[in-house]
């Protein structure tokens, strides 16, 4: 007994000292697993808003440049389209000449900021046109299409007429070809006499204008007449020679029916007269030609008048006047 008392007596005193320094005997069956919180749902748990990956950042927008203020589509090749521009100059005209690359980030656009497709945009438009990088420095420049944009067409005129790019590209068509890069100086309509008037320029010679006249009715090159009004056309003779005693008078008219009537005065005598018909009448343009023969002529100066007569009263319409020269010995003064 006094044996046992000696053994329990420091196992006593160590279970006193374990608990007074807050220390547990050690268990004698498996160890627990130590605290791991929670359980576990299954799902990985969310980032953190300071893990989450940040947004990529918005594209920096191209910035446009105007190369062409009022320039001219003058051809399209499938994606390229070569636009150019009259400049004056404060010291000498020039012709800018730039192949624009089209794609399908190019915006067409009317003057309103209206989206076009490119069948909107013919040969002969008169467009603006903005790159969204360097030209390149040849002749004519290069350069990728940010935005062409559609000018509003001016000087369209009455029903049946032809736009002003339909006649600037019959402008172009009648144009000889050569290999100079041309440029619209201007473009304007005479409502009366139902043609346009194009002026083109090469870039070789900018300073010396082409002026190509366009039936604004057909859309088809009109020779240039030597005198004419709202009913007539004359290519010959023309004002002030001295033709021979018998010519011809060559022409177009468009009158009523296709009839008019001329004179041969010399301001004291008719000294020839007749009418014609046209090939064709009113509203369209008729070719004509005729003879004129005289005898002789009172004094140096002479006067061929066309004219039709007018329905309601009988009266000369539209009277066109050519200042003509009488042929030499084909004059006798009066009183000889």
């Amino acid at each position: 007994m006094r044996r046992h008392r000696k053994i329990l007596f420091p196992a006593l005193l160590s279970l006193i000292l374990l608990s007074a320094c807050g220390q547990k005997p050690a268990s004698s069956g498996p160890s627990a697993p130590p605290d791991s919180g929670p359980p576990s749902t299954g799902t990985s748990p969310s980032p953190s808003p300071s893990a989450s990956p940040s947004a990529s950042p918005s594209p920096t927008p191209v910035k446009e440049i105007q190369a062409i203020d009022k320039g001219t589509l003058l051809k399209k090749e499938g994606s390229r389209w070569l636009i150019t521009e009259y400049r004056s100059g404060k010291d000498s005209p020039s012709v800018e000449a730039i192949w624009f690359t089209v794609t399908d980030k190019t915006a067409l656009q009317d003057s309103k900021g209206k989206s076009l497709t490119a069948d909107k945009l013919p040969v002969g438009s008169r467009v603006s046109a903005w790159t969204g990088g360097a030209i390149a420095e040849s002749y004519p420049g290069q350069a990728g299409a940010a935005r062409i944009v559609l000018q509003e067409e001016t000087g369209q005129g009455s029903e049946g007429r032809i736009s002003r790019s339909e006649a600037v590209q019959a402008a172009l068509k009648a144009q000889a070809a050569g290999s100079a890069i041309s440029a619209v100086k201007s473009a304007s309509l005479d409502e009366a006499k139902g043609v346009w008037t194009v002026e083109l320029v090469t870039h070789d010679a900018p300073a010396k204008p082409a002026a190509v006249r366009i039936d604004a009715a057909t859309g088809k090159p009109v020779r240039t007449p030597v005198a004419e009004n709202e009913a007539f056309r004359v290519f010959s003779p023309a004002p002030g020679s001295t033709p021979a005693s018998t010519f011809t008078v060559e022409g177009e008219a468009r009158v009523f029916e296709a009839v008019f009537h001329w004179t041969l005065e010399d301001g004291h005598n008719v000294l020839a007269e007749g009418n014609v018909t046209a090939d064709g009448g009113a509203p369209a343009w008729g070719p004509f030609h005729f003879d004129v023969t005289y005898k002789q002529a009172s004094q140096e100066n002479m006067m061929l008048v066309l004219y039709w007569e007018s329905a309601k009263d009988g009266k000369p319409a539209n009277q066109l006047v050519i200042p003509l020269k009488a042929a030499e010995g084909r004059i006798r003064h009066i009183g000889e």
